[in-house]
């Protein structure tokens, strides 16, 4: 006995065990019929549905039910297996997704992942509710209903849990068969010979064609999608965020998915949310590259993790660079990772909100596999807790790195160093060098050179790194023991190593003038360095360089020329919102004339004088978006001499002082305190103050 059963009948699901019809207008049902509370709202499109098509909705339900039985604790091989075995439910699902979306189909357009998901999760939940552990059972035994007792005794012998099915293969043929169709979309070719137009434009922005095929078997829907409505449409929109061309196939490899989702209906209010919440919008080129997912996580997925961060006492800026830096913090679980890793932390004494800030990443480790292991390493060597937890605050990253790979040889080599292991709490940044191509060639070097460390001064040569700190206290407390002991790991390039064999002989020098030629030359390295440290973001096609004597010159005035110069006011190609300055170079900045108002400023800010010089240019020059690109042209140096030698320089002649002619008035003011002046230096007979004191002290005197 068969049952026909119309599509337009309500209230009830109905799907055939016989083939999926193209033209959906009715369905035959064989011996049995399925009957669900689970509501199903309206009726089934009559609008045929390309072949393509139907095959990208049917992997995606397939993507769909996958993640939802993942969800109720199967595993990868038993979520495989119950998907290989529903062909007919995975039909039901695209026909309830045709139902629900019927305004969509009859316009022609085509629905995104996120649309798909949620019109199933919920009719899946339903069914949940409905049939509770037999679930599994009434998706393989679609349409037919699921025998109770037998599912009972199924699920009593197979619960849904992962142990129970660990020898189960998660490859199966039927897997296979629909991984080869997805990778036959990528590799056949058009009766012209060449290949589908999507895998051609994906080869063009620079992926590998074995590439394609890896993301098409992690993820077959993405064979199905279509170049023009879903993979250029986003690929165009990274390109417009600033994403370089050369990273979208990266992007694309780790999240296809973000192809399947709607740019105006999830992308872009997804990304305005993230705004919101503190994603700096200038940086979405490189928090997209750093992790693609962020963009296909639900609002309150991202709400919650961003609640978090200000309940651990981030401020509203330092979750701004959080984000920013380090999005995968959202793929955290806030009650499975981060706040179990906050509770650990806060027992060793830890600032969280001061270790959250600074790395982040230390969060997404286990706290059985990584964080634990860490700290016992250390506990056993002698530290307590206290010394771990100062530790860990002055370098986050400390719980990254590899115990077997970087930690234990590097705290072998440490031991040959013969240094206290307090050495270690207060510059733990030593495991975060290289052990082979900085912290042996260095050590080594300064060992050559005889160094002898005190053992009453002893210091781990990397302690000082602030050069021009220990140049400053040369002229106060600094004694010959404490620069015998100066850091070995920045004394061993080419052009100090004449004053490092000069201090570090044989023989314990007392000469201080050789100390103080190493830290001289030390300073103007460090002063050098950064000089050329932001020249690789400045386009110096075509720009001039300008040196500025400041040899007795006023601050002001001189402040005022440099600033036209920096900002491309001397130029009759001048327009505001470019950028067109010239670099400018300024020598002697130490003799610069200071005004009375300013000297007081000299002696107590302390910071040298680039930013005096840069506070001063600042306020001739307007607050905009090219301030921080004006003032990278800006090199400032103490002395005459700078790194800038082989540059087409040219010296900047100060025009001269324009005085203004006086106002008759003032000059006639002027013209009469000066004969006043000379009145009171010949006497006070020409005054009448002078005649009536005359002729008062001849009164007097008669």
């Amino acid at each position: 006995m068969k049952a026909s059963v119309p599509f337009r009948s309500s209230g009830v699901p109905f799907l055939s065990r016989t083939a999926f019809l193209q033209s959906r207008t009715e369905l035959t049902v064989p011996q049995k019929v399925f009957f669900s509370r689970a509501k199903h709202d309206g009726s089934f499109s009559l609008r045929l549905v390309p072949p393509t098509l139907l095959a990208a909705e049917k992997e995606e339900a397939k993507a769909v039910l996958t993640l939802f039985l993942k969800k109720q604790g199967l595993s990868n091989a038993v979520a495989a297996r119950t998907i290989n075995k529903s062909d007919l439910f995975v039909d039901h699902l695209v026909s309830r997704l045709h139902s629900v979306h019927k305004s969509r189909y009859l316009v022609g357009r085509e629905l995104t992942t996120l649309e798909i998901r949620d019109a199933l999760i919920p009719y899946l939940e339903t069914l949940l509710d409905e049939y509770g552990p037999i679930l599994v059972d009434v998706v393989e035994n679609f349409p037919d209903p699921p025998v109770k007792e037998k599912s009972e005794e199924n699920v009593q012998k197979q619960p849904l849990a992962e142990n129970s099915v660990a020898s189960v293969s998660p490859s199966t043929p039927s897997v296979d068969s629909r991984k080869l169709k997805a990778l036959a979309r990528v590799s056949d070719v058009s009766p012209t010979g060449k290949l589908p137009s999507h895998i051609v434009y994906l080869i063009e922005l620079g992926m590998e064609l074995e590439a394609i095929r890896e993301v098409i078997r992690k993820f077959p829907a993405f064979a199905y999608y279509s170049l023009e409505g879903k993979i250029k449409p986003v690929v165009e929109f990274l390109l417009d965020l600033g994403v370089p061309k050369t990273d979208i196939p990266t992007i694309l490899t780790k999240r296809p998915q973000l192809c399947g989702i709607s740019l105006t209906e999830n992308l872009i209010p997804t990304m305005a949310f993230l705004e919101e919440l503190g994603v700096d919008k200038k940086q979405w080129a490189k928090v997209i590259y750093r992790f693609p997912p962020l963009l296909t996580y639900s609002r309150q997925k991202l709400k919650a993790t961003v609640d978090f961060l200000y309940e651990m006492g981030l401020s509203a800026d330092n979750v701004s660079k959080v984000l920013t830096r380090c999005p995968n913090i959202i793929s955290y679980s806030v009650e499975d990772k981060l706040r179990p890793t906050t509770d650990y932390f806060r027992s060793l004494g830890v600032d969280v909100a001061l270790l959250l800030h600074r790395s982040p990443q230390t969060f997404g480790l286990s706290i059985e596999g990584n964080l634990k292991p860490v700290t016992e390493f250390f506990l056993e060597r002698g530290y307590s807790l206290g010394d771990v937890a100062t530790m860990i605050s002055r370098y986050g990253a400390l719980y990254t790195f590899s115990l077997p790979e970087n930690l234990m040889p590097k705290w072998e080599f440490f031991l040959t160093m013969v240094y206290p292991k307090s050495e270690l709490i207060k510059f733990p940044q030593y495991f975060g060098y290289s052990l082979e191509d900085r912290i042996k060639p260095r050590y080594e070097t300064m060992r050559k050179c005889g160094v002898q460390f005190p053992h009453r001064r002893r210091k781990l040569p990397i302690a000082w790194r602030n050069m021009s700190t220990a140049a400053q206290s040369f002229n106060g407390n600094l004694k010959v023991e404490d620069v015998v002991v100066l850091s070995s790991f920045q004394l061993v390039n080419k052009v100090n190593k004449l004053y490092s064999m000069m201090l570090f002989g044989r023989v314990l020098f007392n000469d201080l003038y050789a100390v103080n030629l190493i830290l001289a030359n030390q300073n103007m390295m460090i002063i050098s360095q950064k000089a050329l440290a932001g020249l690789r973001r400045i386009n110096l096609e075509g720009l001039r360089w300008r040196v500025f004597d400041a040899k007795g010159q006023v601050l002001g005035r001189l402040a005022s020329q440099i600033s036209t110069v920096v900002q491309g006011k001397d130029k009759p190609t001048y327009t505001p919102n470019r950028d067109e300055g010239d670099m400018c170079i300024v020598i002697n900045a130490k003799d610069v004339h200071w005004p009375p108002q300013g000297k007081e400023f000299e002696r107590s800010d302390g910071q040298g004088p680039h930013r005096s010089y840069s506070q001063s240019c600042a306020a001739y020059a307007p607050r905009n978006k090219l301030r921080d690109d004006r003032d990278r042209k800006l090199r400032i140096f103490a002395d005459s001499e700078h790194p800038f030698g082989d540059r087409p320089l040219e010296p900047y002649v100060m025009p001269a002082r324009q005085v203004r002619e006086m106002r008759p008035r003032a000059r006639r003011a002027m013209i009469r305190a000066e004969k006043k002046a000379e009145q009171q230096e010949q006497g006070t007979t020409n005054t009448r103050k002078g005649k009536k004191r005359e002729e008062s002290e001849a009164e007097l005197s008669a």
